[in-house]
């Protein structure tokens, strides 16, 4: 049986759609460093680099067989690192505020 012709269930794809959000987290990074290198030094890393993340997530095929895998992963990709920059951007304001007010 192929890979493509698996059958996922719904709790199955949401559990990979954690593992996949995680992995993405880390393509997305990488990928960004490669764009910054396409732009500036060398064509096509971007390319390479999404294939071999691509190559190496093994929960991807199943996070993408349902909706609810999808929306899994994508809470997964945003929420992390967004509630991360929240967290930190929080920190930053409320320091920033407490040394004004200090003088």
């Amino acid at each position: 049986m192929a890979e493509k012709d698996k059958q996922y269930g719904l709790t199955q794809s949401i559990l990979a759609g954690v593992g996949s959000g995680v992995f993405k987290i880390f393509e997305g990074a990488a990928t960004l460093g490669a764009t910054l290198l396409d732009l500036g030094v060398d064509r096509n890393r971007a390319e390479a680099v999404e294939a071999y993340f691509d190559e190496i997530n093994p929960f991807d095929d199943a996070a993408e067989s349902t909706a609810a895998g999808k929306i899994t992963e994508l809470i997964v990709n945003i929420g992390i690192p967004g509630g991360l920059a929240f967290k930190i951007g929080s920190g930053l304001t409320k320091a920033t505020l407490q040394a004004k007010k200090a003088g």
